[in-house]
């Protein structure tokens, strides 16, 4: 029989039920069978989902994937990937909820842009009309630089434009191209998995955009679920683990000898002045995350290998595109806002 679905929604959820039926309802709006909804619970208590799935039994597009233990958002999203049948793949988190018209903006945008392997929605912060997110550009020391966070949208980002990362929170992708670049890479659990997608897109010869056509409402980091961010165990170690990963994976090798060292060099920066603020575990976290880089490297150099060998681009054309060099200021308020703890 023909494979009639042309979008793959596949939304991770951890521990997230009191958000995932307003994310499920947000998408049900379309009132097409075109589309598959493909639900990878990461180790929720099964008597909890168990219930939850009772009030879908009717919704014939919906599918429970559901993992005894919590393996990360990009083990799990690989899995839902595996698993669906879309020709596009719109990854969208458990506390997002997005806007009537996303099916038929999807693929009129991948029609109309051919050379686009994936795009960026717009993603305000949920009840308001304040941005999360609208892409990132990569610097010239390796960080990222995000375009609008915590910006209010008065329509200055109302264009089509090329970025270099998108985030999980949504993200649509044809899903042949993340076949062929081998998908997330299941060791960075969560933390710059994005990036390192987006980055072999582009190496791939095809491009990540950010659209402001499809709208997308998330409750991270707002009254709804004010997240500690900054108190998760693991977040500055595998922060500044899979920064440099990734730097070490997909950069050409004149520019990786001197962008990675300067990436180290401004994360020892770092780690020094958590040290200073007596803030001693997230200083270790840091140095534990560069450090890993080099027990591990003969690892990391196969995957880098592969990555470097299927390659269609180089540096020079990609960077003349997505990397783009902030002020001074910029990184000052990044950097002060990190080092106390908040978000930025």
């Amino acid at each position: 029989m023909k494979n009639d679905i042309l979008i793959s929604i596949i939304v991770v959820n951890f521990n997230g039920i009191k958000f995932l039926g307003t994310c499920l309802n947000s998408i049900f709006l379309e009132k097409n069978n075109l589309y598959e909804v493909i639900v990878v619970d990461n180790g929720t208590q099964k008597k909890i989902i168990v219930e939850f799935k009772k009030k879908y039994t009717k919704e014939k597009r919906l599918y429970f994937i559901n993992l005894k233990k919590n393996i990360g958002p990009a083990g799990a999203r690989n899995i839902g990937a595996t698993a669906s049948k879309g020709k596009y793949l719109l990854f969208l988190d458990y506390d997002a909820q997005i806007k009537k018209g996303w099916f038929k903006e999807t693929i009129n945008l991948f029609n109309r842009y051919k050379d686009v392997g994936g795009y960026q929605p717009k993603i305000l912060k949920k009840g308001t009309d304040f941005y999360d997110y609208a892409g990132d550009y990569l610097s010239p020391l390796g960080f990222l630089i995000e375009r609008a966070r915590g910006v209010k949208d008065e329509g200055q980002f109302d264009q089509i434009v090329p970025i270099f990362s998108a985030k999980g929170a949504c993200m649509i992708i044809k899903k042949n191209i993340f076949e062929n670049i081998g998908g997330f890479d299941n060791d960075y659990r969560y933390l710059w998995e994005e990036p390192d997608l987006t980055w072999r897109i582009w190496l791939a010869g095809y491009k990540v955009m950010f659209t402001p056509t499809i709208t997308v409402w998330h409750a991270y980091v707002t009254k709804e679920k004010n997240t500690q961010y900054y108190e998760k165990s693991d977040v500055t170690y595998l922060g500044s683990r899979n920064n440099v990963l990734t730097l070490i994976k997909n950069l050409e090798l004149k520019n990786a000898i001197y962008i990675i060292p300067l990436n180290i060099f401004s994360l020892f920066i770092l780690s020094l002045l958590f040290f200073l603020r007596l803030n001693f575990y997230r200083s270790y976290s840091i140095i534990r995350g560069i450090t890993w880089n080099i027990k591990n490297i003969s690892i990391t150099l196969k995957k880098r290998q592969k990555i470097q060998q299927s390659r269609k681009v180089g540096d020079s054309k990609i960077f003349k595109i997505i990397m783009k060099n902030a002020n001074l200021l910029y990184y000052l308020g990044k950097g002060i806002s990190y080092i106390l703890g908040k978000p930025y």
